[in-house]
C-alpha cells in the first residue's frame, strides 16, 4: 500500500512553481497573524522573512519587532479617521543591493490585515553581519514607487549625515535613488553607494 500525505497529494494534484508555493506559504501564515491582529488585541510580534529572488538566497532578512493595526491621522485636529498597519522596530540586512526587492515588504505587510495604508517605523538598514546600520529613520510610508523618508540619518564610509526627509524611488529610470533636500540644496544618493562595502572607493 501507498501512503500519501495531504500535502503530498494536494501537490500531485496541482503542480506549483517557486514563486507559487512562496506565496502560498505566506498565504497561510497570513491568514492566522491577520486574525490575530483583528481579535483585539491587534499585534504581531517577532515577523521575519526574506526579500527579493531567489528564496534560497533573497536579497535581505527582514525583521519586525511588532506590526500594529492603528489609524491615520488627518486635519488640523489630528483626528484619527483611516486604519493603518504600522510596523515597529523594522531590521532590513541586506546581502546585496535590489531595491526591487524593498517592494516585497509593502506586499507582505499588506497580506497581513488587507490594508494599503502603511508606516515603518525606526528603520534600520545593515550590510551583511555589520552591528552599526548604515541608515536609520524614525519613519517610513512605503508607497508602490517610491519610500518616504522623515528623520532620517545617513551613516557613510566617509561623513554622517541628517535629514529630515528624504525619497527612494523604487521604480523607473530613477530605481534606486535617494533624492535628498537639505539647506545645501538637493542632490542625490545611491543605494548602490549606501549599501557598498566599506573599503570600497
Amino acid at each position: 500500500m501507498v501512503r500519501c500525505g495531504f500535502w503530498e497529494y494536494w501537490m500531485g494534484m496541482f503542480p506549483l512553481n517557486k514563486r507559487h508555493v512562496r506565496g502560498a506559504l505566506i498565504g497561510l501564515f497570513v491568514i492566522g497573524a491577520a486574525f490575530d491582529l483583528r481579535a483585539g488585541e491587534a499585534k504581531l510580534s517577532g515577523l521575519q522573512f526574506g526579500i527579493g529572488l531567489p528564496m534560497d538566497s533573497p536579497a535581505a532578512r527582514v525583521s519586525v519587532s511588532e506590526v500594529v493595526q492603528g489609524a491615520q491621522k488627518r486635519g488640523f485636529l489630528r483626528i484619527s479617521v483611516l486604519p493603518l498597519v504600522v510596523a515597529n522596530g523594522v531590521q532590513i540586512r541586506f546581502s546585496r543591493p535590489d531595491v526591487a526587492a524593498l517592494r516585497d515588504i509593502r506586499a507582505t505587510l499588506r497580506s497581513l490585515v488587507k490594508l494599503d495604508a502603511q508606516e515603518l517605523r525606526r528603520v534600520e538598514f545593515f550590510v551583511g553581519a555589520e552591528a552599526h546600520p548604515r541608515l536609520l529613520a524614525e519613519a517610513v510610508v512605503p508607497g508602490v514607487d517610491s519610500w518616504e523618508f522623515r528623520r532620517v540619518n545617513f551613516f557613510g564610509r566617509v561623513r554622517s549625515e541628517e535629514l529630515s526627509e528624504c525619497k527612494l524611488m523604487l521604480t523607473g529610470a530613477q530605481a534606486g535613488v535617494f533624492l535628498l533636500k537639505s539647506a545645501a540644496g538637493d542632490r542625490q544618493v545611491l543605494l548602490l553607494d549606501l549599501l557598498a562595502p566599506k573599503g570600497a572607493d
